[in-house]
């Protein structure tokens, strides 16, 4: 039996979410009210300071003076805004050279369309871009002039390159499109597009010279969801949700070898360096870590329900993985293995992409018809001054008062 995600299941994602906490309180505890006057300033000079206390006392739970505690998070990584975008957004995607973003918005199945995003102020442009039949998957060439979009539409089945320079389609290839084509991903060369097709079970090579399909089909597995391109170009990987696996493609010669993965892969990417892939499986809600040198499964990750998408952070050392029956992103910190933290979003996420120098990421809402942004404070070097003798001082009688009145607490 075929099994088709989007555009198809987009009801079945929306019942899929469930109620989450809200964003100001990710674990579900009662936020401490906020400190007011002259002691909230010395508060948030205090967090600008240094990063290791403001550690510190959330391990402490919580700091203590004059009877008033404070909530003091490290680097928050929370949902900063939303903006609107269309209806039915599938995939969110930056373009690697300038301000902007593109979101594909299915439109519910009808003709569809990208909205522009000027990522300087996390919001829409203005400019929307017509392209063809239930557009679900969007990738930029590595010199940020093309985007190309994947046009899911049974008798549509295209390609959509656009000019990012006036945003607008200066093409349409149709010839050599496999059935309900899925995902496009470009070579880190640009030369080469790599669109895979659900229904025919292959993955297509587009020229991008000439913008045409060159060679025949490439046989994957059954249902092929995503494809990724490895860093170096020499692989591409494919997550055939069907069939359980990820076709490894060797881009030298178009021969193909098989991973077994989780339930039903939905989506693959490469860390930065090349040496890992990330594969969600959106039935068995976990992340398949595959070694790429090897080629083998080392570590499987329980992520949240429904995991449809994944994005490594610029400098690999985290990976955001949407749940689109959670309404969550699980944050995975990759050196561990493991989730450190979940961030609720809105409903039915489907797509998550970091900015290009990893200070946001942005997350596709379907059910919300927007997009989530969430924000990272930069690092300490970056963000603080060099504390006085004297802040040290304040720092430090701060930190010794939350730990007597964590004490006192724990004797009551």
């Amino acid at each position: 039996m075929l099994i088709s995600f989007t555009p198809i299941n987009v009801q079945v994602l929306r019942l899929l979410h469930t109620p989450v906490v809200s964003p100001s309180s990710s674990t579900g505890e009662t936020p401490i009210a906020p400190v007011t006057s002259g002691f909230e300033a010395v508060l948030k000079r205090l967090m600008a300071l240094t990063s290791n206390v403001q550690a510190l006392l959330k391990t402490i739970g919580c700091m203590a003076i004059t009877g008033l505690c404070v909530s003091m998070p490290l680097h928050a990584q929370t949902v900063t805004s939303t903006f609107p975008v269309g209806n039915d957004p599938q995939f969110v995607a930056f373009n690697p050279v300038g301000s902007q973003a593109y979101v594909v918005n299915y439109n519910n199945g009808g003709d569809g369309s990208v909205s522009v995003i000027n990522t300087a102020s996390n919001t829409p442009t203005g400019t929307t871009i017509p392209v063809g039949n239930s557009p679900v998957h969007v990738a930029f060439s590595p010199d940020g002039t093309r985007a190309y979009v994947v046009n899911k539409g049974f008798f549509d089945k295209s390609v959509s390159v656009i000019d990012t320079a006036s945003n607008t389609v200066i093409t349409t290839i149709t010839t050599g499109i496999g059935v309900l084509p899925n995902a496009v991903a470009v070579s880190p060369d640009g030369t080469k597009a790599y669109v895979a097709s659900q229904n025919g079970n292959n993955v297509s090579v587009i020229d991008t010279a000439s913008n045409t399909v060159t060679g025949a089909a490439i046989p994957v597995g059954t249902g092929p969801q995503h494809v990724a391109v490895s860093p170096d170009g020499s692989k591409a990987y494919v997550a055939n949700a069907n069939s359980d696996s990820v076709s490894v493609i060797d881009t030298a010669n178009n021969t193909v070898t098989t991973i077994s993965v989780g339930d039903l892969p939905y989506h693959v990417a490469f860390s930065p360096d090349g040496s890992k892939a990330y594969v969600a499986n959106f039935g068995s809600n976990t992340i398949s870590v595959i070694d790429t040198a090897s080629g083998t499964v080392t570590n499987t990750i329980s992520v949240g329900t429904g995991p449809l998408g994944v994005s490594f952070s610029p400098d690999g050392s985290k990976a955001y993985v949407v749940n689109a029956g959670s309404g969550t992103v699980s944050l995975i910190d990759t050196a561990s293995g493991t989730v450190i933290r979940t961030i609720p979003v809105g409903i039915a996420p489907t797509s998550v992409a970091f900015s290009p120098d990893g200070s946001k990421a942005y997350v596709t809402n379907l059910g919300n018809d927007n997009v989530s942004v969430i924000s990272f404070a930069p690092p300490i070097s970056e963000a603080s001054p060099i504390p006085t003798l004297a802040e040290w001082a304040m720092i430090l009688m701060a930190s010794l008062m939350g730990l007597l009145a964590f004490v006192r607490m724990r004797r009551q």
